[in-house]
């Protein structure tokens, strides 16, 4: 068994190899893995729940937090801090930091929109 050179597996009974060599055993064709990561996506349609880009600048021109500083659950695709919709809203945004205030509105938020250019 330690002479294996690849992926096998048990098979059932034992297969007649070579004459009067019996084996209950036979390699597997596992195909290889895809050596590409996939494309993000840069732009978006419908409320942005499926953008996966590498936006990570609030509408308002804040540096957007990371997900895991936020302590926001890691899924959905909330990577780094990039704009995502992982909540249903009506379009991408990130954490930012609770000190700074939006569009001069004087509203000190913990959130922002994302400006995710359409498709």
């Amino acid at each position: 068994i330690g002479l294996h050179t690849g992926a096998w597996c048990y098979i059932p009974g034992d297969s007649e190899v070579a004459p009067g060599v019996f084996q209950n055993w036979d390699y597997c064709d596992i195909p290889c893995a895809p050596t590409e990561e996939p494309q993000p996506t840069d732009c978006f349609d419908g409320d942005q729940s499926d953008y996966r880009g590498n936006l990570a600048v609030s509408e308002n021109g804040i540096t957007c937090q990371n997900w895991v500083t936020a302590n926001f659950k890691a899924d959905k695709g909330l990577v780094a801090n990039y704009c995502r919709n992982p909540a249903w809203e009506n379009s991408a945004w990130c954490y930012i930091l609770p000190t700074e205030i939006v569009a001069g509105s004087g509203i000190i938020a913990e959130w922002d929109y994302c400006d995710v250019p359409r498709c």
